[in-house]
């Protein structure tokens, strides 16, 4: 599997537009399969996601889907 560790990349999160942020944590390797559980605390668990990325706006966040900068360069090229 291809990491995409400081590539840079849109994300979209619920509730916001596309946003662009660099990859800063790759966890494919850590997860076993998708939908893995992660315990938080006693009252509280969350599903793995695989990457961490780091806003331009300066927050974190975590997501399963990531597009590199550079795809959706191509694909607007394409549509001129």
């Amino acid at each position: 599997m291809t990491s995409f560790t400081g590539e840079r990349v849109w994300v979209e999160i619920s509730g916001r537009d596309r946003v662009m942020g660099v990859v800063v944590e790759d966890f494919s390797d850590a997860l076993p399969s998708d939908n893995v559980e992660v315990v938080i605390d006693r009252d509280h668990t969350a599903v793995a996601q695989r990457f961490a990325v780091a806003l331009d706006d300066g927050g974190l966040v975590f997501v399963d889907q990531v597009t590199p900068i550079d795809q959706v360069i191509a694909v607007d090229q394409d549509d001129d």
